[in-house]
Formats: structure tokens, sequence, C-alpha cells
């Protein structure tokens, strides 16, 4: 039977999926602690309420970007110096003083995620929260030298939890009961880590789940069970068809190319003609992405990853699809003709 309440929480709340990671249920989780409870320290206000979701070995984030858009159009206009007299140089001292081999591995260390993880997604969720402002509607309160940091800001900080999450991932499966411990949520992992307690049902976690974390109450709400998983599904994924050979993006570096498509995260090398496609990229993407005829991701706007990456690589990109990783298949023959932001299958 379908969880009402679960049901509920996404309507209610007007959420809908993110962008796919290949990053573990757990690290998943995290990110709504520093989204909600430390995001206030830094912007006066937080996402509220957001979410994941195991979509094979993918984790999906669920958020409503109108609202956090909202939010951060009224923050800039009360506070339109707050970003280069306060946030700027905090981020800066950040990457400074963590981003570094030495400091990652220090802070992968089970005995202090708990307390680098909040505070770190705090700092990465200033910069999501800005990119939606500007992804969602407009960047008219924002200078091209901001803009330019922020992009800079959101790609250093960003490559960091790959590192982190890898090796999380790693220790927990020393434990006996292996990578299943990935699937604890945040709340969860303190009585693993203090008294190696674990809920019964976690294996089930791994064959789909929908969990929402609310911070009024601070409550996580989490189902595996299968109706309400696709119900959530049907919610919050966009709806296409599968006789679709066209779509429409974001065009964010011109050109025309056509190749063949490569789903992204892959463990096989590229094609030769590799048009990359995927639901958004990474730093440790990069050296793929330089090898590319062109990208195309389904999120993402003038600030993604893709997109700064592209622009320096003077590759051909088009971002914003929704669903182009859904559409397409490995091995397809596609044009890519970003001067006018199409995608079409050949």
């Amino acid at each position: 039977m379908v969880n009402k309440d679960m049901i509920d929480l996404l309507k209610q709340h007007g959420l809908h999926a993110g962008p796919r990671r290949t990053m573990s249920f757990f690290s998943m989780t995290s990110v709504t602690r520093g989204y909600t409870q430390e995001l206030h320290q830094h912007l006066g206000f937080s996402y509220e309420v957001l979410g994941a979701m195991i979509e094979g070995n993918q984790t999906l984030s669920i958020v409503n970007d109108l609202v956090v858009a909202a939010k951060v159009k009224l923050f800039l206009e009360k506070f339109p110096e707050k970003l280069n007299k306060d946030i700027f140089p905090l981020t800066e001292k950040y990457l400074q003083e963590n981003n570094n081999p030495e400091m990652l591995h220090h802070h992968s260390r089970l005995k202090n995620i708990l307390s680098f993880y909040p505070y770190y997604f705090s700092i990465i969720g200033i910069y999501n929260a800005l990119n939606r402002y500007v992804k969602e509607t407009s960047h008219d309160l924002l200078t091209e030298e901001q803009l330019e940091k922020i992009g800079y800001f959101r790609n250093e900080l960003g490559g960091m939890y790959p590192i982190v999450d890898a090796a999380i991932v790693k220790q927990l499966e020393q434990y006996p009961q292996g990578k299943i411990l990935s699937y604890l949520t945040f709340g969860e992992m303190g009585d693993f880590l203090n008294n190696k307690t674990i809920p019964e049902n976690l294996s089930e976690r791994e064959n789909g789940c929908i969990y929402i974390y609310v911070e009024d109450g601070n409550k996580e709400h989490l189902s595996t069970d299968r109706m309400t998983v696709a119900e959530s599904s049907r919610l919050l994924l966009p709806t296409f068809s599968q006789n679709t050979k066209e779509l429409q993006g974001m065009s964010i570096y011109p050109g025309k190319v056509t190749g063949t498509v490569a789903l992204f995260p892959r463990s096989s090398p590229l094609p030769s003609d590799a048009i990359i496609v995927t639901s958004m990229t990474t730093v440790n993407q990069t050296p793929l992405l330089a090898r590319a005829r062109a990208v195309v991701a389904d999120e993402g706007g003038i600030l993604c990853h893709a997109a700064i990456i592209a622009r320096e690589l003077k590759k051909p990109c088009i971002v914003g699809t929704k669903v182009g990783s859904r559409i397409f298949k490995e091995g397809d023959l596609v044009e890519v003709d970003a001067d006018k932001g199409i995608i079409r299958k050949l």
C-alpha cells in the first residue's frame, strides 16, 4: 500500500527530482543537514525540506528549486554586499584550509564525518542556492564578476565530496555488514558508529527507496515500499515519450557536431566520436569531457560544472534537457546543434 504521508509531503512542498549522482545514499542524506540547519548561519534561510531517492546505482536529490530561487532573490535584495564582504572570503578561506589531500583524508575518517559533512554541505549549499536563483529566474542582482566567482567556488567545492564519499564507502565495506551500510541515513549513522545498531530493513533500500528530511521537527521520512517508490518517481520525475527523437536545452557553448552517445557514469572507454550525455558532470570527469566532441546534460545552467568546463574547453554544450540521459541510449548516433540548443537522434 502506498505510504500516503510520504506522497503528501512531496505534493505539499512541490518537490521534484534534481540531479542524479553516483554518490552514496548516506552522503546524499547528509546534504539535507547542510542545506537546512547549517545553512541558516550563512544566508539566514534554508531549503527547509529536501530528500533523496535511490534509482539503480545512482541517487537523485529531491528539492523545490523555485522556492529556493525566490529566497535567494530576497537575500540578494536585502544584503547586496554580503557576497563580496562575507561569503566569498569565507569560502576562499575554507577551501585553502580544507581542499587538500591531507585534510580530505582527515575529514573522511568515520569518526569525523558527522561533524565535517553538515558544515561542508552548508558551504556548497550557498552556491547551489545561488545557482538555482540564476537557473530559475535571472542573474540581474549579480555582477559578471560575482557570477564568475560563484561558478569557480561551486566547481572547487564540488570536487571535494566525491573524494570523501569514496573514502567513507571504502571504510564501511570493512565492517561485516559491508557496503549496505552506505544506505544508512545521516540520522542513523550516529547510532551505528556509537552503538553498532542498524535498521532491520536496511538491505531493502538498495532496491529503491524514497527519503525526505523536514527541518521543522528534525524528522527523517523513509520508505522502501515498491508502490510508494513508484508513485514517488511518477510525481518527481519529468514525463517523456520513448519515441522522442529531439530535445531542447540551453546552449552554453556553440557548435554543431555529430557523434555517438556515451552515457555517464561509465566504466568503459569513450568512443572516438563521443557525445557525452549525462544527468550532470562532476570535477573528476573533466579529463573525459576534454576528449568528447560535445556535452549534453539533463541539469544545470550557466554556472554548472558542465557549462564552466565546456566554455574552457570550447566544446559544444547543451544543458537543461531534463530527460536527455533517459531518452538517448549508449551508442545512439546523434547530432548536437549547440547553436540552437537542440540534440536529435539520427
